[in-house]
């Protein structure tokens, strides 16, 4: 699957000098942060009822199964999140046909499709992440541009001027234009929710599930678990939901309106379900795999299988924290976000930084068990792919 998120593409460069290019892009970003935090607030998962709303109409079936990612999309956001980008959104790191097999007759095979069926990763790679980065990127720019000073007119008679009252020369000479992109204070919640669903979808199931997180070495796990694969991978209980629970009690009074507890614990239950779906996927793959009748080729026991999948988890783990730290970091460092939002998600910096070189390090430790020929095209240039931005997000 694409690591990290896609690179957005850039905006105008900043020669154009053009103030009203950047408003209209931050106008167009805002609009769709906005849809996505009034999806979360539409949305419930299944078997809950929905919110009462009548100001407009669902689409339908936007919720029939629970899908929150379907869901989304039924509100057109992925595709407004596409135009945003300017291009659209693919496997761009890996430009093979095979990347969009389904069958699932390797390694390789399995985890892409497990990939695309992983709501939580969908939705942070393919609308959360690069809605952050263009806001990120747009209001940059938009700091950086000079403010333009609106001129007043000189045309009145000199006698007319002299009448006119000190109050209102003095209003006239200190009147000064909005800044640049503008916020309201709903922008600013609406932000705000946006951060606080990006990190209750990625840092709270790290801190809930770390084993899955950080599985055992191989060197450690080799002598007893070698005969039994399957206990490198355990059955988690998708209704733990401590972490994400705790985080939303804490919630600011001005967002506890705007975003729900469920929208806040999905990241987390969503994670453990998938966890669980891919374990009896791998169980089964293996069953399939070591079939007495089926030449396994560089897999020569499930032990190898095991450590691949688990490395190359490892990578994506890497990258969803370390892209999530410098994408929040960079909003949270714009002379716009900083007073409001920087002290409330600076420890998720810290947190996910920390676990980014945690991750590294077991990287570091792991590349030398990894097998250096591997028959399998597939997993090969998904593995590149994870290097390759693990390598972009270590600069």
């Amino acid at each position: 699957g694409p690591p990290g998120s896609a690179p957005v593409a850039p905006l105008p460069s900043l020669d154009d000098r053009d103030p009203s290019i950047f408003e209209r892009k931050s106008t167009e970003i805002l609009a769709a942060i906005r849809c996505f935090v009034d999806g979360l607030k539409e949305w419930s998962p299944p078997g809950v009822k929905g919110p009462v709303t009548t100001k407009k109409e669902k689409c339908p079936g936007s919720n029939d199964d629970g899908s929150l990612l379907m869901h989304l999309n039924s509100l057109g956001l992925i595709e407004q999140v596409q135009e945003l980008q300017q291009k659209p959104w693919g496997i761009s790191n890996a430009a093979d046909s095979n990347m969009l097999r389904t069958s699932e007759t390797s390694l390789g095979s399995l985890l892409q499709n497990q990939y695309g069926a992983d709501e939580r990763k969908q939705i942070l790679r393919r609308i959360v992440l690069p809605l952050l980065e263009s806001l990120e990127q747009c209001y940059e720019i938009l700091d950086n541009l000079p403010q333009t000073h609106q001129t007043q007119s000189t045309g009145e008679s000199p006698s007319k001027t002299q009448h006119q009252s000190k109050a209102s020369k003095s209003r006239r000479k200190n009147t000064a234009p909005p800044p640049l992109g503008m916020l309201s204070l709903n922008d600013y919640t609406n932000v705000a929710c946006l951060l606080e669903f990006a990190v209750s979808a990625s840092l709270s199931p790290c801190l809930e599930y770390p084993h899955v997180y950080f599985p055992p070495l191989p060197q450690l796990a080799e002598k007893s678990q070698k005969n039994s694969p399957g206990l490198q991978m355990h059955t988690i209980d998708k209704r733990t939901t401590f972490m994400a629970q705790k985080r939303s009690q804490a919630l600011p009074k001005s967002l506890a309106g705007r975003i729900s507890k469920m929208a806040l614990t999905w990241g987390t239950a969503c994670a453990a379900e998938n966890h669980d779906s891919m374990r009896k996927s791998l169980s089964a793959f293996i069953a399939n795999y070591f079939h007495p009748d089926r030449d396994s080729s560089f897999l020569k026991d499930p032990f190898t299988l095991h450590q691949i999948f688990h490395i190359y988890k490892v990578f994506q783990a890497y990258n969803e924290m370390a892209t999530l730290a410098t994408t929040i970091g960079r909003v949270l460092l714009l002379d716009r976000f900083r007073p409001m939002l920087l002290p409330r998600h600076l420890s998720d910096v810290y947190l996910a930084l920390l676990i980014a070189e945690r991750l590294r390090w077991y990287l570091s430790r792991l590349d030398k068990y990894f097998p250096p020929d591997i028959d399998d095209s597939l997993l090969t240039a998904m593995i590149k792919a994870e290097k390759i931005a693990e390598e972009r997000n270590s600069q």
